[in-house]
Protein backbone atom coordinates (compact mmCIF):
# COMPACT_ATOMS: atom_id res chain seq x y z
CA UNK A 1 0.00 0.00 0.00
CA UNK A 2 1.67 3.73 -0.79
CA UNK A 3 2.46 5.95 2.01
CA UNK A 4 0.72 8.83 2.55
CA UNK A 5 0.58 11.95 4.91
CA UNK A 6 -2.56 11.77 7.48
CA UNK A 7 -4.23 14.82 7.16
CA UNK A 8 -7.67 15.53 6.17
CA UNK A 9 -7.63 17.36 2.74
CA UNK A 10 -10.94 18.89 1.01
CA UNK A 11 -13.32 16.46 -0.05
CA UNK A 12 -13.26 15.62 -3.27
CA UNK A 13 -15.60 14.11 -6.10
CA UNK A 14 -13.72 10.64 -5.93
CA UNK A 15 -14.92 10.74 -2.14
CA UNK A 16 -18.69 10.17 -2.78
CA UNK A 17 -19.41 7.51 -5.46
CA UNK A 18 -22.76 9.26 -6.00
CA UNK A 19 -20.27 11.62 -7.95
CA UNK A 20 -18.85 9.72 -9.91
CA UNK A 21 -19.61 10.54 -14.01
CA UNK A 22 -20.46 7.00 -14.57
CA UNK A 23 -22.13 4.88 -11.51
CA UNK A 24 -21.64 1.23 -12.45
CA UNK A 25 -19.81 -1.83 -10.58
CA UNK A 26 -16.40 -1.44 -12.85
CA UNK A 27 -16.08 2.44 -12.27
CA UNK A 28 -17.47 1.95 -8.09
CA UNK A 29 -14.74 -1.00 -7.74
CA UNK A 30 -11.83 0.93 -9.68
CA UNK A 31 -12.23 3.94 -7.23
CA UNK A 32 -12.46 1.68 -4.16
CA UNK A 33 -9.09 0.24 -5.36
CA UNK A 34 -7.59 3.72 -6.17
CA UNK A 35 -8.12 4.94 -2.88
CA UNK A 36 -7.53 1.89 -0.95
CA UNK A 37 -4.10 1.98 -2.43
CA UNK A 38 -3.41 5.24 -1.11
CA UNK A 39 -4.56 4.24 2.15
CA UNK A 40 -7.92 5.97 1.69
CA UNK A 41 -9.83 3.25 3.08
CA UNK A 42 -13.18 5.12 3.94
CA UNK A 43 -15.59 6.51 0.80
CA UNK A 44 -18.89 7.85 1.04
CA UNK A 45 -21.69 6.53 -0.54
CA UNK A 46 -24.15 9.45 0.01
CA UNK A 47 -24.48 9.26 3.88
CA UNK A 48 -23.35 5.69 3.91
CA UNK A 49 -19.99 5.13 4.41
CA UNK A 50 -17.66 2.64 2.88
CA UNK A 51 -14.87 0.73 4.83
CA UNK A 52 -12.29 -1.47 3.46
CA UNK A 53 -10.42 -3.09 6.15
CA UNK A 54 -6.62 -2.42 5.56
CA UNK A 55 -5.70 -5.34 8.04
CA UNK A 56 -3.06 -3.16 9.84
CA UNK A 57 -2.73 0.06 12.11
CA UNK A 58 -3.41 3.58 10.69
CA UNK A 59 -2.58 6.08 12.29
CA UNK A 60 -6.01 8.62 11.72
CA UNK A 61 -8.04 7.55 15.18
CA UNK A 62 -6.10 9.84 17.53
CA UNK A 63 -7.72 12.57 19.64
CA UNK A 64 -6.21 15.08 16.53
CA UNK A 65 -8.58 13.72 14.52
CA UNK A 66 -11.15 13.87 17.21
CA UNK A 67 -10.91 17.22 17.03
CA UNK A 68 -10.44 17.93 13.29
CA UNK A 69 -13.67 16.12 12.56
CA UNK A 70 -16.00 18.15 15.13
CA UNK A 71 -18.38 20.14 14.45
CA UNK A 72 -17.82 19.60 10.41
CA UNK A 73 -20.57 19.40 8.10
CA UNK A 74 -20.87 15.33 6.30
CA UNK A 75 -18.50 15.27 3.20
CA UNK A 76 -16.32 18.47 4.21
CA UNK A 77 -13.29 16.72 4.34
CA UNK A 78 -12.04 13.08 3.36
CA UNK A 79 -14.47 10.79 4.69
CA UNK A 80 -14.13 8.96 8.22
CA UNK A 81 -15.52 7.15 10.67
CA UNK A 82 -15.58 10.07 13.00
CA UNK A 83 -17.05 12.35 10.45
CA UNK A 84 -20.41 10.10 10.67
CA UNK A 85 -20.52 9.35 14.30
CA UNK A 86 -19.97 13.27 14.68
CA UNK A 87 -22.82 14.01 12.67
CA UNK A 88 -25.19 11.74 14.69
CA UNK A 89 -24.05 13.29 17.75
CA UNK A 90 -24.76 16.53 16.22
CA UNK A 91 -28.00 15.75 14.81
CA UNK A 92 -29.12 14.25 17.82
CA UNK A 93 -28.13 17.32 20.08
CA UNK A 94 -29.68 19.71 16.96
CA UNK A 95 -32.72 18.00 16.80
CA UNK A 96 -33.55 16.91 19.77
CA UNK A 97 -34.23 13.01 18.01
CA UNK A 98 -32.63 9.92 18.24
CA UNK A 99 -29.96 8.67 15.90
CA UNK A 100 -29.34 5.32 14.51
CA UNK A 101 -26.04 4.14 13.06
CA UNK A 102 -25.97 0.56 11.12
CA UNK A 103 -22.61 -1.35 10.70
CA UNK A 104 -22.98 -4.40 8.76
CA UNK A 105 -20.49 -6.34 6.45
CA UNK A 106 -18.92 -9.80 5.83
CA UNK A 107 -16.67 -11.68 8.30
CA UNK A 108 -13.86 -10.19 8.48
CA UNK A 109 -14.84 -6.50 7.18
CA UNK A 110 -13.93 -4.78 10.56
CA UNK A 111 -17.27 -4.20 11.91
CA UNK A 112 -16.33 -4.73 15.39
CA UNK A 113 -12.94 -2.19 15.37
CA UNK A 114 -15.67 -0.01 13.34
CA UNK A 115 -17.92 -0.05 16.39
CA UNK A 116 -15.13 0.19 18.84
CA UNK A 117 -13.99 3.61 16.89
CA UNK A 118 -17.62 4.98 17.05
CA UNK A 119 -17.80 4.25 20.74
CA UNK A 120 -14.42 5.88 21.03
CA UNK A 121 -15.85 8.96 19.21
CA UNK A 122 -18.69 9.42 20.83
CA UNK A 123 -17.78 8.97 24.30
CA UNK A 124 -14.61 11.71 23.29
CA UNK A 125 -17.34 14.02 21.90
CA UNK A 126 -19.21 13.96 25.24
CA UNK A 127 -16.76 13.76 27.86
CA UNK A 128 -16.36 17.71 27.60
CA UNK A 129 -12.99 17.81 29.11
CA UNK A 130 -13.62 15.52 31.74
CA UNK A 131 -13.92 11.48 32.00
CA UNK A 132 -16.67 9.97 34.10
CA UNK A 133 -17.22 6.41 34.96
CA UNK A 134 -19.63 6.02 32.52
CA UNK A 135 -17.75 6.27 29.82
CA UNK A 136 -14.72 4.14 31.44
CA UNK A 137 -17.64 1.67 31.72
CA UNK A 138 -18.81 1.71 28.08
CA UNK A 139 -15.55 1.12 26.68
CA UNK A 140 -14.40 -1.47 29.17
CA UNK A 141 -17.65 -3.60 28.05
CA UNK A 142 -15.71 -4.28 24.63
CA UNK A 143 -13.20 -6.73 25.89
CA UNK A 144 -15.05 -8.22 28.23
CA UNK A 145 -18.13 -8.61 25.17
CA UNK A 146 -15.48 -9.82 22.97
CA UNK A 147 -13.81 -12.53 25.39
CA UNK A 148 -17.15 -14.40 25.62
CA UNK A 149 -18.59 -13.86 22.09
CA UNK A 150 -15.81 -13.85 19.28
CA UNK A 151 -13.64 -16.49 18.48
CA UNK A 152 -10.87 -17.05 15.86
CA UNK A 153 -12.30 -17.98 12.40
CA UNK A 154 -10.73 -19.26 8.84
CA UNK A 155 -11.42 -15.52 7.83
CA UNK A 156 -11.15 -13.67 11.09
CA UNK A 157 -8.87 -13.79 14.15
CA UNK A 158 -11.61 -11.72 16.29
CA UNK A 159 -14.52 -12.40 14.58
CA UNK A 160 -17.95 -11.82 16.50
CA UNK A 161 -19.91 -14.52 16.65
CA UNK A 162 -23.32 -12.76 17.77
CA UNK A 163 -25.43 -9.56 16.66
CA UNK A 164 -24.89 -6.82 18.97
CA UNK A 165 -27.06 -3.52 19.62
CA UNK A 166 -26.13 -0.92 21.82
CA UNK A 167 -27.61 2.01 22.69
CA UNK A 168 -26.40 5.50 24.27
CA UNK A 169 -28.53 7.53 26.32
CA UNK A 170 -27.32 11.01 26.77
CA UNK A 171 -27.89 13.88 29.37
CA UNK A 172 -29.47 17.47 27.48
CA UNK A 173 -26.51 18.61 27.53
CA UNK A 174 -24.75 16.23 25.27
CA UNK A 175 -22.90 14.25 28.07
CA UNK A 176 -22.96 10.24 28.53
CA UNK A 177 -26.01 9.02 30.81
CA UNK A 178 -25.68 5.38 30.67
CA UNK A 179 -25.69 2.56 27.84
CA UNK A 180 -28.24 -0.71 26.91
CA UNK A 181 -25.85 -3.93 25.28
CA UNK A 182 -27.84 -6.02 23.81
CA UNK A 183 -26.73 -9.34 22.07
CA UNK A 184 -28.47 -11.52 20.23
CA UNK A 185 -28.33 -14.88 17.90
CA UNK A 186 -25.10 -16.20 20.05
CA UNK A 187 -23.32 -18.95 17.61
CA UNK A 188 -24.07 -21.56 20.71
CA UNK A 189 -23.01 -24.27 18.20
CA UNK A 190 -19.48 -23.24 18.56
CA UNK A 191 -19.10 -24.04 21.85
CA UNK A 192 -19.26 -27.67 21.29
CA UNK A 193 -17.95 -27.96 17.65
CA UNK A 194 -15.84 -25.57 15.05
CA UNK A 195 -14.28 -25.87 11.52
CA UNK A 196 -10.73 -26.97 10.90
CA UNK A 197 -9.00 -23.87 11.63
CA UNK A 198 -10.71 -22.37 14.07
CA UNK A 199 -11.41 -21.97 17.50
CA UNK A 200 -13.34 -21.80 20.59
CA UNK A 201 -14.29 -18.91 21.92
CA UNK A 202 -11.51 -16.61 23.20
CA UNK A 203 -11.97 -17.14 26.95
CA UNK A 204 -11.00 -20.57 27.42
CA UNK A 205 -8.00 -19.82 25.63
CA UNK A 206 -7.37 -16.58 27.96
CA UNK A 207 -7.57 -18.49 31.05
CA UNK A 208 -5.65 -21.68 29.90
CA UNK A 209 -2.85 -19.09 28.60
CA UNK A 210 -3.10 -16.62 31.51
CA UNK A 211 -3.63 -18.05 34.44
CA UNK A 212 -1.22 -18.84 37.16
CA UNK A 213 -0.62 -22.31 38.05
CA UNK A 214 -1.83 -22.27 40.90
CA UNK A 215 -5.17 -20.77 39.58
CA UNK A 216 -5.02 -23.34 37.12
CA UNK A 217 -4.80 -26.09 39.45
CA UNK A 218 -8.05 -24.62 41.88
CA UNK A 219 -10.31 -24.77 38.97
CA UNK A 220 -8.51 -28.18 37.82
CA UNK A 221 -7.32 -26.27 34.35
CA UNK A 222 -4.68 -28.36 32.02
CA UNK A 223 -3.63 -27.76 28.28
CA UNK A 224 -6.03 -27.23 25.36
CA UNK A 225 -5.23 -30.62 24.51
CA UNK A 226 -7.04 -31.86 26.80
CA UNK A 227 -10.52 -30.59 26.06
CA UNK A 228 -12.70 -32.14 23.68
CA UNK A 229 -14.38 -28.49 23.10
CA UNK A 230 -10.98 -27.21 21.95
CA UNK A 231 -9.33 -30.05 19.92
CA UNK A 232 -12.07 -31.22 17.31
CA UNK A 233 -12.55 -34.30 18.96
CA UNK A 234 -15.64 -36.36 18.87
CA UNK A 235 -17.61 -37.02 22.49
CA UNK A 236 -16.25 -40.35 22.29
CA UNK A 237 -12.35 -38.95 22.24
CA UNK A 238 -11.60 -39.86 18.57
CA UNK A 239 -10.23 -36.74 16.27
CA UNK A 240 -11.87 -36.18 13.39
CA UNK A 241 -9.43 -33.86 11.50
CA UNK A 242 -6.65 -35.67 9.45
CA UNK A 243 -6.94 -38.19 12.37
CA UNK A 244 -4.64 -35.33 14.26
CA UNK A 245 -6.03 -33.66 17.24
CA UNK A 246 -5.68 -29.72 16.45
CA UNK A 247 -5.49 -27.88 19.72
CA UNK A 248 -1.93 -27.12 18.81
CA UNK A 249 -3.38 -26.20 15.24
CA UNK A 250 -5.77 -23.54 16.70
CA UNK A 251 -3.40 -22.33 19.25
CA UNK A 252 0.36 -21.55 17.81
CA UNK A 253 3.15 -21.27 20.19
CA UNK A 254 3.26 -17.48 19.50
CA UNK A 255 -0.12 -16.71 20.53
CA UNK A 256 0.91 -17.49 24.04
CA UNK A 257 1.82 -13.92 25.69
CA UNK A 258 -0.48 -12.40 23.40
CA UNK A 259 -3.38 -14.62 25.17
CA UNK A 260 -1.74 -13.66 28.66
CA UNK A 261 -1.88 -9.76 28.02
CA UNK A 262 -5.31 -10.54 26.87
CA UNK A 263 -6.06 -12.04 30.13
CA UNK A 264 -5.12 -9.51 31.96
CA UNK A 265 -6.80 -6.63 29.64
CA UNK A 266 -9.90 -8.97 30.18
CA UNK A 267 -9.79 -8.55 33.90
CA UNK A 268 -8.99 -5.01 33.99
CA UNK A 269 -12.22 -4.62 31.77
CA UNK A 270 -14.27 -6.71 34.02
CA UNK A 271 -13.16 -4.63 36.89
CA UNK A 272 -13.92 -1.55 34.99
CA UNK A 273 -17.85 -2.61 34.00
CA UNK A 274 -18.71 -3.56 37.24
CA UNK A 275 -17.69 -7.11 38.33
CA UNK A 276 -16.55 -7.93 42.31
CA UNK A 277 -13.73 -9.85 42.55
CA UNK A 278 -15.56 -12.92 43.59
CA UNK A 279 -18.20 -12.83 40.73
CA UNK A 280 -15.35 -12.80 38.48
CA UNK A 281 -13.75 -16.15 40.67
CA UNK A 282 -17.24 -17.74 39.95
CA UNK A 283 -17.42 -17.16 36.26
CA UNK A 284 -14.30 -18.45 35.46
CA UNK A 285 -15.01 -21.09 37.62
CA UNK A 286 -17.92 -21.95 35.19
CA UNK A 287 -15.94 -21.73 32.22
CA UNK A 288 -13.75 -24.22 33.53
CA UNK A 289 -17.13 -26.55 34.23
CA UNK A 290 -17.86 -26.35 30.77
CA UNK A 291 -14.68 -27.12 29.55
CA UNK A 292 -14.67 -30.41 31.77
CA UNK A 293 -18.38 -30.80 30.57
CA UNK A 294 -17.17 -32.04 27.14
CA UNK A 295 -15.29 -34.54 28.43
CA UNK A 296 -17.58 -36.44 29.72
CA UNK A 297 -17.78 -39.65 27.30
CA UNK A 298 -20.92 -42.03 27.64
CA UNK A 299 -21.24 -45.84 26.64
CA UNK A 300 -24.50 -48.15 26.93
CA UNK A 301 -24.95 -49.91 29.80
CA UNK A 302 -25.32 -53.36 28.05
CA UNK A 303 -26.36 -54.41 24.86
CA UNK A 304 -29.53 -54.96 25.50
CA UNK A 305 -30.08 -52.38 27.06
CA UNK A 306 -30.59 -48.78 25.45
CA UNK A 307 -29.53 -47.26 28.96
CA UNK A 308 -26.60 -45.11 29.29
CA UNK A 309 -24.06 -44.87 31.64
CA UNK A 310 -20.63 -42.26 31.94
CA UNK A 311 -17.80 -43.86 30.25
CA UNK A 312 -14.99 -42.56 32.96
CA UNK A 313 -15.75 -40.77 36.55
CA UNK A 314 -13.08 -38.44 36.02
CA UNK A 315 -14.45 -35.50 34.29
CA UNK A 316 -17.92 -35.65 36.28
CA UNK A 317 -15.90 -35.27 39.63
CA UNK A 318 -14.04 -32.52 38.31
CA UNK A 319 -17.16 -31.02 37.13
CA UNK A 320 -19.22 -31.78 40.40
CA UNK A 321 -16.46 -29.88 42.14
CA UNK A 322 -16.40 -26.71 40.24
CA UNK A 323 -20.33 -26.33 40.63
CA UNK A 324 -20.35 -27.93 44.22
CA UNK A 325 -23.10 -29.97 43.40
CA UNK A 326 -23.14 -33.77 44.15
CA UNK A 327 -22.08 -35.97 41.86
CA UNK A 328 -24.41 -38.50 42.32
CA UNK A 329 -27.11 -35.64 41.54
CA UNK A 330 -24.81 -33.97 38.21
CA UNK A 331 -24.80 -38.39 36.90
CA UNK A 332 -28.36 -38.46 37.38
CA UNK A 333 -28.88 -35.18 35.48
CA UNK A 334 -26.42 -36.45 32.74
CA UNK A 335 -28.23 -40.03 32.55
CA UNK A 336 -31.42 -39.33 32.55
CA UNK A 337 -35.17 -36.93 32.12
CA UNK A 338 -38.20 -36.55 34.40
CA UNK A 339 -41.44 -36.73 32.67
CA UNK A 340 -45.00 -36.15 34.43
CA UNK A 341 -47.81 -38.76 33.26
CA UNK A 342 -51.65 -39.08 34.43
CA UNK A 343 -49.83 -36.78 37.94
CA UNK A 344 -46.79 -39.52 38.63
CA UNK A 345 -43.23 -38.56 38.43
CA UNK A 346 -41.30 -40.39 35.94
CA UNK A 347 -37.38 -40.90 35.90
CA UNK A 348 -36.55 -42.03 32.46
CA UNK A 349 -32.99 -43.27 30.95
CA UNK A 350 -31.69 -41.15 27.76
CA UNK A 351 -30.39 -42.86 25.15
CA UNK A 352 -26.77 -42.40 23.74
CA UNK A 353 -27.78 -40.63 20.92
CA UNK A 354 -29.53 -38.00 23.57
CA UNK A 355 -26.69 -37.39 25.19
CA UNK A 356 -23.51 -36.58 22.65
Amino acid sequence: MEERGFLPLRANDADDLCNLPELGEDTILVNLRTRFMRCQIYTYAGSILVAINPFRFLPIYNPRYVQLYAGRRLGELEPHIFAVADAAYHSMLRERSHQCLVITGESGSGKTQSTNFLIHHLTALSQRGYTSGVERTILGAGPVLEAFGNAKTAYNNNSSRFGKFIQVNYWDNGTVRGAVVEKYLLEKSRLVSQEKRERNYHVFYYLLAGMSEDEKAALHLSHPSAYTYLTHKERHGHPNVNGQDTAEMNLGAGDSEELKHDYERLKLAMEMVGFLPETCKQIFTIISAILSLGNISFRLKSVREEAVEVDGPEAITIVSKLLKVEESMLYEALTSRKAVAVDERLILPLRLAEVR
